[in-house]
């Protein structure tokens, strides 16, 4: 393989199959002594837990949102032939203006 080609379906199944071998035995421990140091400290197990927990709750977020766009007009009125291009609403959202929709809180 030169440089600058591309890798084809097969190569990259080849690859990871690879990497996963020859990096069992590191990730097997640094996982084990991860969850080693989790298991001694509660306090960090329950900030992690914490910040899993919120990290889970904005990708919910974040695929309810995607599912509503993919199922719903892209128009806030719903009206089907809008007028082509960028909306007023659409600019003021872009420049950190006012938005019609709500964002996930943090």
């Amino acid at each position: 393989m030169t440089t600058g080609t591309t890798l084809d379906h097969e190569q990259i199944i080849a690859q990871v199959f690879v990497f996963l071998l020859a990096g069992y035995e590191t990730t097997a421990t640094t996982l084990t002594f991860a969850l080693y140091c989790l298991a001694t400290n509660p306090e960090v197990q329950r900030k992690l837990q914490a910040e899993v927990d919120a990290q889970a709750h904005l990708l919910a977020q974040h695929t309810a949102v995607k599912a509503h766009v993919q199922l719903t007009p892209h128009s806030p009125t719903g009206a089907k032939g809008a007028a082509a291009g960028p909306t007023a609403t659409s600019k003021a959202a872009a420049a950190g203006g006012q938005r019609w929709w709500a964002l996930p809180s943090s």
